[in-house]
């Protein structure tokens, strides 16, 4: 009994290491690519064990091991941890199955299972699109591409909202005077091309302004002016096509209707599931894929 209670502050830690993990792990990772990720992860602890052992035997010393030796394992535990996480949300396991890992004869059984298995479902309940407008920041597509986010009537040009407002039969969208601000180029687009229907006057960021868009083309002009990216429930819309972008440890997946196939460009072998395709692509090719988006 003294035994096991001796034990609950090691578990409780390690159940919050394994939720700060799952907390930070965002996308799936395909079998393939699991294989080679973790085969490369293994020969390399595996090699850098024998180093180890090697300095040891022979009591060569090295400045600054010892710091670069705790740190270097607590990332590559935390990405290895990683790696389970997302394998197992591929195959549509809760991520809580990668505490697997630490229980012998069970965690073969999984690790099998890993290797070997196909995701039966392209797009699944823990799919997470990727942060659109953070890519075209780092990857310098911004501000040469704008992304307007849909949400139902609603809608955003790089995180600046837009309210659907009916106001007296006539359609207009409300946004923050503050936040339009920020953007100049977006604002006196705005100004110069739409009508002005009211200011609904209040306090800093509250201040609103209403723009008439009768025609219902603002979304329209926007995309075509600003050569902006749309994007709706995390799929990207181009030339009539949906598109999901997931991470894919280290990579990124573009996931489409098999309908579409001949009018996507080819990166690698296509995986085809129910009547949805996916591919593999590194930052560099999915740049050039966002750059070509009309």
């Amino acid at each position: 009994m003294n035994n096991l209670l001796n034990k609950i502050p090691t578990i409780i830690i390690s159940l919050m290491i394994w939720g700060i993990v799952i907390k930070n792990s965002n996308g799936r990772v395909s079998k393939s690519r699991y294989r080679k990720v973790e085969t490369s992860m293994l020969i390399g602890l595996i090699s850098y064990c024998a180093l180890v052992v090697f300095l040891k035997t022979h009591q060569i010393q090295i400045f600054g091991f010892n710091i670069i030796h705790s740190i270097g394992l607590i990332i590559f535990f935390f990405k290895y941890y990683q790696l389970q996480v997302l394998r197992f949300r591929d195959l549509n396991y809760s991520p809580w199955f990668a505490l697997t890992i630490n229980i012998p004869v069970v965690n073969l059984y999984f690790l099998w299972i890993k290797f070997t298995k196909e995701r039966n479902q392209m797009i699944n309940r823990f799919d997470e699109s990727i942060d659109c407008l953070k890519f075209l920041k780092k990857t310098d597509l911004y501000p040469n591409r704008y992304l307007i986010n849909l949400n139902e009537m609603n809608f955003s040009v790089n995180e600046i909202n837009f309210e659907y407002r009916d106001f007296n039969g006539k359609n207009q969208y409300e946004v923050s005077k503050m936040s339009l601000e920020q953007d100049k180029k977006l604002e006196s687009f705005l100004k110069n091309n739409f009508e002005i229907t009211e200011n609904a006057p209040c306090y800093a960021s509250n201040y609103k302004i209403s723009f008439l868009d009768n025609e219902k083309k603002m979304i329209d002009a926007i995309k075509t002016n600003f050569n902006a990216v749309i994007q709706k429930e995390g799929f990207i819309k181009f030339d009539n096509i949906d598109v999901f972008i997931r991470k894919n440890f280290g990579a990124y997946e573009i996931i489409y209707s098999k309908e579409f196939v001949k009018m996507i460009k080819q990166y690698e072998d296509i995986i085809i599931i129910n009547g949805m395709c996916s591919q593999t692509l590194n930052k560099s090719q999915l740049k050039n894929f966002l750059e070509e988006i009309k």
